[in-house]
């Protein structure tokens, strides 16, 4: 991140983000871009992807427990040091 951009000219269809960025503006009021939208192949690669590129080692990433169990593994991977942080029920964090 530091060299320059991070992004990667779309390999995907142009229209696929529209149906998110639609999605987005109605439920959440939220204007967003069709050409900013990243669709990927479920939930994990772009966490990793995302804790790969931000993460160094040492680093302290703060996770929430419970969640995905993957978290603790991929912090693990890239060389920093977990720390989980409670959801509790009482706060409604659905």
């Amino acid at each position: 991140m530091r060299v320059g951009p991070t992004m990667a000219p779309r390999r995907d269809s142009p229209n696929c983000g529209k149906p998110p960025a639609a999605d987005v503006a109605q439920h959440l009021g939220i204007s967003v871009d069709p050409s900013e939208v990243v669709v990927v192949p479920g939930g994990k690669p772009i966490m990793f992807f995302t804790i790969l590129a931000l993460v160094e080692e040492g680093d302290e990433v703060l996770y929430p427990n419970p969640g995905f169990p993957i978290y603790e593994s991929m912090i693990r991977f890239v060389g920093g040091k977990e720390v989980p942080y409670g959801l509790r029920e009482a706060h409604d964090l659905t």
